[in-house]
């Protein structure tokens, strides 16, 4: 899968990209990613190459680092329903594979 360089398109895109990338990345204190990419365009050799998107328009940071807690946090809130109806099934008596 090939990747791009990635920048968003307009501001509020931009808030939800670092937020999710960044927000909780371990080294967010001292990054000047997010700086070089308001400041550089995709086509300058300074364009942070950390910031990619893939065939499908899945945007990162290839540099974001986190700690386990917050990937099993992650993990728990993409899967809560998942976690419930398991959960329910239990108090229904069912079996699920």
């Amino acid at each position: 899968m090939s990747t791009k360089p990635y920048r968003p398109s307009n501001g509020t895109e931009g808030d939800f990209f670092i937020a999710a990338q960044c927000g909780n990345c371990t080294k967010q204190d001292g990054c000047r990613i997010v700086l070089l990419t308001m400041v550089r365009s995709e086509d300058d050799p300074e364009y942070p190459k950390e910031w990619v998107s893939d065939d499908g328009n899945n945007p990162r940071c290839t540099a974001r680092e986190v700690t386990l807690a917050t990937v099993l946090a992650e993990a728990i809130k993409e899967n809560q329903e998942l976690i419930a109806n398991c959960g329910q099934n239990q108090i229904q008596g069912k079996v699920t594979t």
